[in-house]
């Protein structure tokens, strides 16, 4: 797998870390894996630094025959533990095809024994049919919202490979945002819009969604643009900063935002994502639609190519899909939404 980003990632033979920018080594030979450098992380708001630790929507990859094997994972623990209970889930597929969920412990190394059903061979009928994106040859351990740790991947002695792209989605959409893209708060992580989005578009999703933090720092700005392995990008910004930050203030940073995501060349559908519905009070909403009309005066001016305006109201469109602080949506509410940015991105060429 190619290094994404000018930081170190240090990736075990025969595997991919999927949407991982920087791995750290730790004293116990455990690799933290980070969705963002820690260069990046050090200029964010406090809460951005400790939220972009995460590893919402990490998945490490691999291709073998082996009959059964085994992963060691590890995870700090998550601020998130007392509100959402999946914050230690971590999620195993075999392609797009569900195979098991599990639990891991916080402060310990977790071992997670994988038995492949019908013997770990792929039926002929099941290699071919239609499916999303992903070959059934591939294993993806998909990650949740805290720190994982990666220990080791036994299969037996059998040598794992890295998925080749043939096996993979075609296209790939990074998606930038708040705490909705960072995937508060369905039952499982795996259940936000996001996504349901890429399974329904065939997109291979990096999620760099920040829970309180998406501040479009020039740092995190210059990190988004500089990279050169997606050719979809959706900017969800306004919601986080509609209390504290001016217009004048939102408007630059998002204007220095799309000089690096939408920078001539890039050649990449850039999407910028009007603040979704809410039922805020009424200084935090007068302030959140200030920040969407001036999302689309960017938009109109015709300063950035291949920039395109996607209305929060049709993504969100019922209130009701809301859950009860009136903000975050609910799993329905993820999963309508999911469908309706799919529909949109679907259409998208880059």
């Amino acid at each position: 797998m190619k290094n994404h980003s000018p930081n170190s990632v240090k990736i075990p033979e025969g595997m991919e870390f999927h949407n991982v920018a920087e791995t750290e080594l730790q004293a116990d030979g455990g690799l933290t894996l980070f969705r963002v450098p820690r260069g990046v992380r050090e200029t964010l708001t406090p809460l951005g630094r400790m939220v972009a630790e995460d590893s919402a929507g990490i998945e490490i990859r691999f291709v073998t025959d082996a009959p059964v094997f085994r992963i060691s994972l590890g995870s700090y623990p998550s601020f998130l533990s007392p509100y959402e209970h999946h914050a230690e889930e971590v999620v195993l597929f075999r392609g797009p095809f569900l195979h098991s969920r599990h639990r891991i412990e916080s402060g310990r190394v977790n071992h997670i024994d994988v038995t492949p059903w019908r013997g770990g061979g792929i039926p002929e009928h099941v290699g071919t049919a239609k499916r999303r994106g992903f070959s059934p040859n591939v294993w993806r351990v998909f990650m949740g919202r805290c720190a994982r740790v990666f220990y080791g991947l036994e299969t037996f002695g059998y040598t794992p490979r890295p998925p080749v792209s043939e096996e993979l989605p075609a296209r790939r959409w990074l998606a930038y945002g708040s705490s909705i893209t960072n995937g508060a708060v369905p039952a499982s992580h795996l259940s936000s819009y996001v996504y349901h989005a890429a399974r329904a578009a065939d997109l291979d999703v990096l999620n760099l969604g920040l829970s309180g933090s998406c501040f479009c720092e020039p740092a995190m700005a210059d990190f988004i643009g500089s990279r050169q392995d997606y050719e979809i990008a959706t900017l969800e910004v306004g919601v986080n900063m509609r209390n504290g930050v001016s217009p004048e203030e939102f408007r630059s940073r998002v204007s220095y935002l799309l000089d690096a995501v939408a920078a001539p060349g890039a050649k990449r559908r850039v999407f910028l994502v009007t603040v979704y519905p809410n039922l805020s009070e009424a200084g935090l909403a007068a302030a959140q639609d200030r920040f969407s009309a001036i999302l689309r005066e960017l938009v109109a001016s015709g300063r950035w190519q291949g920039l395109s305006l996607i209305e929060g109201g049709t993504i969100l469109d019922d209130p009701g899909d809301l859950t009860a602080d009136y903000i975050h949506p609910s799993d329905y509410g993820h999963a309508r939404m999911g469908y309706h940015l799919g529909q949109i991105l679907s259409n998208s060429n880059a």
